[in-house]
């Protein structure tokens, strides 16, 4: 696994995070925060607050027709967002819960993305 850690990385995460409105209603300006309620959620929600500048990130990632998988770690902290057909999910921690199609979405757009940056060519 390729561990990326300049600053690049975390301006992309960065501005993933600061546009995570426009993964939601237009009417009122949401976070994946305000769609998710359940315990994994919300202790994932305090270990992401932790990232910054020197976080180390890995993705794995496996797709098909009928599912997706982002199989991430920051800080070697794994984590992973999961569609099997219409059902979406989020593992952290040991636990898995279900969450909302734009959770998982969101947090898909930032796996490819980080993907992307972990496989430019070096310099």
């Amino acid at each position: 696994m390729k561990y990326f850690k300049p600053s690049v990385l975390t301006v992309a995460l960065a501005s993933i995070a600061a546009c995570a409105h426009e993964y939601y209603a237009p009417e009122r300006p949401k976070t994946w925060q305000d769609v998710e309620d359940g315990p994994v959620a919300e202790e994932f929600a305090r270990f992401v607050q932790g990232w910054n500048a020197d976080t180390k990130f890995t993705v794995q990632i496996e797709t098909a027709p009928d599912m997706e998988i982002y199989s991430m770690t920051a800080d070697d902290v794994p984590f992973t967002f999961k569609r099997i057909e219409n059902r979406y999910s989020l593992s952290y921690g040991g636990d898995v819960e279900t969450i909302q199609a734009s959770t998982f979405e969101y947090f898909a757009e930032g796996a490819l993305q980080l993907n992307a940056v972990l496989n430019m060519p070096a310099e």
